[in-house]
């Protein structure tokens, strides 16, 4: 397994955005670049999470990523390309090379402030299924894009209105098989955030989502506000609690609408060698399958830091997934996983990670699946230049 890797520098950099920028535009920022190489083997219990079928897998990984970063006195552009590679042990399945690249470009000053980013991968259904759609027993190749172009500007003392406009879009490999369905998200957003007091904020919102899909038989469109509070209790204590109303409206015959609520709550605390971060959410978001499903989440992150060159983690969540759409109930699952980890910095800029973790997934009326899997690597993080 190989994968070619060319270092940008300023020239190349320049070339790259110059057209949009402007030569000397592009030139006039200062490039900093910091490159980043992982290698890992994993080794999965039940890979395809399969409650009838169960088969152990063992891979092994190379992803390769650099954040390129370019800064001036009012604008700063950023470069992120990444390369993954995985092969597998088992001949039947096939090897992986997957890639992405997103890009984000900010102008503007402490007052007012117009960002434009934009993302683009090509890889499998299966890299991330487990949360995503569920579908576990079936890997195949997609294309996502999107687009976001936001503003924010500070209109007194203590507040700050901020709107945003975005478009996704993901298309399938056609297999006769998957489940899966091509579709469009847009979205709008507008909030006004204000300063209670000095650690207390209040933020009011309001969006607007469009999803398009084959399998709606049009756009969904759902619309909806929301006001959240935050802030810091203590220096090592933080808070976010938010809540929500939401309406969506089906097309074509069916006409239906359903009108619901959503909220999320977080703390987080922080010690000399401990962090911990807690989470309750839910919220209405699009899936794998063209259609809107309700996701309701709870996760828990605990750190400690045993010394400056060691860490471990133990990460907890939970959900339930349920399809929004009436005629739709491909969502109407319930998954949770566990992982615990440990990270040792050898040398400099030399890491070596191992976890261990479970991960189990029911769908109503079938049985359980569970798998366990373990996962050791190397990765070296490269210094700014």
């Amino acid at each position: 397994m190989r994968v070619e890797r060319k270092t940008p520098n300023k020239a190349w950099i320049a070339a790259c955005v110059g057209s949009a920028l402007g030569a000397g535009a592009a030139q006039a920022l200062e490039w900093n670049q910091t490159p980043t190489v992982s290698v890992y083997s994993t080794n999965d219990s039940n890979f395809y999470l399969s409650a009838t079928d169960e088969r152990d897998m063992t891979s092994n990984g190379l992803d390769v990523s650099s954040n390129v970063v370019g800064a001036g006195e009012r604008m700063q552009l950023s470069l992120r390309p990444r390369v993954n590679a995985t092969n597998y042990s088992d001949e039947r399945e096939r090897d992986r090379r997957d890639g992405y690249f997103d890009t984000s470009l900010a102008v503007g000053n402490d007052r007012q402030r117009w960002t434009l980013s934009g993302g683009y991968a090509r890889d499998g259904t299966l890299m991330n299924a487990f949360e995503e759609s569920g579908v576990t027993t079936i890997d195949v190749d997609r294309d996502r894009s999107n687009y976001a172009l936001g503003w924010s500007r500070l209109t007194s003392e203590h507040g700050t209105a901020s709107f945003s406009l975005s478009s996704a879009s993901v298309r399938h490999e056609e297999v006769v098989t998957a489940p899966f369905l091509d579709y469009d998200q847009a979205g709008a957003r507008f909030a006004y955030s204000h300063a209670l007091r000095e650690r207390v904020n209040i933020e009011f919102g309001v969006r607007a989502t469009q999803l398009d899909t084959e399998a709606a038989l049009g756009a969904t469109n759902s619309a909806g506000f929301g006001l959240a509070f935050s802030g810091n209790w203590s220096e090592s204590l933080e808070y976010r609690i938010g809540a929500g109303r939401y309406q969506s409206r089906y097309p074509d015959v069916r006409a239906a609408e359903n009108t619901d609520t959503a909220f999320d709550a977080s703390l987080a605390k922080r010690w000399e060698r401990w962090r911990l971060r807690t989470s309750l959410s839910s919220a209405l978001e699009p899936s794998s399958y063209g259609v809107f499903y309700r996701r309701e989440a709870a996760s828990l992150d605990v750190n400690h830091q045993f010394t400056e060159a060691i860490d471990a983690g133990l990460q907890l969540t939970a959900a339930h997934l349920e399809s929004d759409q009436p005629l739709f109930y491909y969502e109407d699952r319930r998954y949770a996983y566990a992982q615990l980890s440990l990270n040792w910095r050898f040398a400099e800029r030399l890491w070596f990670s191992t976890s261990l973790g479970a991960r189990a997934q029911e769908y109503v009326g079938q049985p359980r699946a569970r798998s366990a899997y373990g996962q050791i690597g190397v990765t070296y993080r490269g210094r700014r230049s």
